[in-house]
């Protein structure tokens, strides 16, 4: 099924993110570019809210039983309303916007491998940090405290509505300052995050609502940055490849090596991923950037 899921998620990409770079008026490609990185958040808030129903009013037995089948009628749900949008856009002048003429995968990695490496780790530390505050505070909250799971998702159902408003906000602090300096702002704070995971023990809240708000600044633009480094016949294929690589390298190990780092070593371990994330974004920022990436000031 995750083989199926990865198919689905690789296939599913369509450029929205150039095409809406390419529609927006000058000055606003950052505002524009950051709409379609709100389906995270929402969607997120659309699932916490989900289940924190089923599992604040079915008992165990009962959401083992058939409460948790109510999760994928939503997700069916949701389907619906995104099957409807895609076929709206393919019928619309504005999806046939024209982003890349195409070519071979191998052509892709032989003359695209540098922008291709640059695009994947640039945002990883976003990616890493997505996973961080989503499903390791509720394996950490199942496994270690004594927090009830449904008061971790409404305080995360809060968080991803926070998310919704940093993901705007960082579509317009990269139009005053450019993505470079939002992604390096984002970075430069998450080892603040980082010194505050072990308020999980206590007062989860903390760590959570600062995550969430500092995903959503990060998310907002770690596609939206990738698309001018390619060549526009490989542009659409290259962001596509990139970003679902950065997803795999950033996201597809985070609870589980920080699951096993917690076990090994404590919470405080945890965030050793989190953080190698942030190192591995700021060395690639400061590869292409230099120091004007982590600097305030106009773009």
């Amino acid at each position: 099924l995750r083989v199926a899921q990865g198919i689905g998620l690789g296939g599913s990409w369509d450029g929205i993110t150039m095409q809406l770079q390419n529609a927006a008026p000058a000055g606003r490609q950052g505002l524009y570019g950051m709409v379609p990185q709100l389906g995270g958040p929402i969607g997120f808030c659309v699932a916490a809210s989900l289940f924190y129903v089923l599992t604040g009013f079915l008992t165990d037995e009962e959401f083992i039983q058939y409460g948790w089948r109510f999760a994928f009628f939503g997700v069916m749900a949701v389907n619906v309303v995104s099957l409807f949008a895609r076929l709206r856009l393919l019928t619309t002048n504005f999806g046939a916007v024209q982003t890349s003429e195409g070519a071979p995968l191998t052509t892709l990695f032989k003359e695209q491998w540098r922008p291709i490496l640059i695009s994947t780790f640039m945002p990883l530390a976003s990616y890493a940090l997505l996973h961080m505050v989503t499903v390791f505070p509720l394996a950490y909250a199942w496994l270690y405290s004594k927090h009830e799971i449904s008061d971790i998702l409404l305080l995360q159902l809060i968080g991803g509505m926070l998310a919704v408003f940093s993901t705007i906000a960082s579509g317009i602090l990269s139009d005053m300052y450019g993505r470079p300096k939002t992604l390096g702002l984002c970075t430069l704070l998450i080892p603040v995050l980082c010194l505050s995971i072990p308020t999980l023990i206590s007062h989860p809240w903390i760590y959570i609502l600062f995550g969430f708000i500092l995903l959503g600044l990060a998310h907002g633009q770690s596609s939206a940055i990738a698309p001018s480094r390619f060549e526009p016949k490989h542009r659409q294929a290259g962001v596509a490849m990139s970003t679902h690589l950065s997803w795999i390298f950033g996201a597809a190990f985070a609870p589980l090596v920080g699951l096993t780092l917690t076990a090994m070593f404590g919470i405080e371990a945890a965030a050793l991923y989190l953080l190698s994330g942030a190192i591995v974004t700021g060395y690639v920022l400061y590869a292409r950037y230099g120091s004007a990436a982590f600097r305030l000031g106009k773009s």
